[in-house]
């Protein structure tokens, strides 16, 4: 197995906006995998290496990792306190 595959079996769930026909940073596409599953803003993580999309997530809030490309890797997540309690 790839290290992406283990490290997306960590998630309930990995979305992509590209497969749900919406586009981040609009609130709506947050909220409607917030309705879906019935989540918990505080209890809910989301990734992105796009600070406006960071922001809107959080501004819901989400607990957000803003990933800085070349500076940090996915990895780094479990070595950080960016998961939700």
């Amino acid at each position: 197995m790839s290290f992406y595959t283990d490290f997306y079996r960590c998630f309930e769930k990995v979305y992509y906006s590209y497969e749900m026909g919406m586009r981040k940073p609009d609130a709506e596409i947050f909220n409607a995998i917030i309705r879906k599953h019935d989540l918990s803003p505080k209890r809910t993580l989301f990734i992105d290496d796009k600070k406006t999309n960071t922001d809107a997530a959080e501004s819901l809030g989400l607990h957000v990792w803003n990933l800085k490309v070349g500076e940090e890797d996915i990895i780094d997540l479990f070595d950080q306190k960016h998961l939700p309690l």
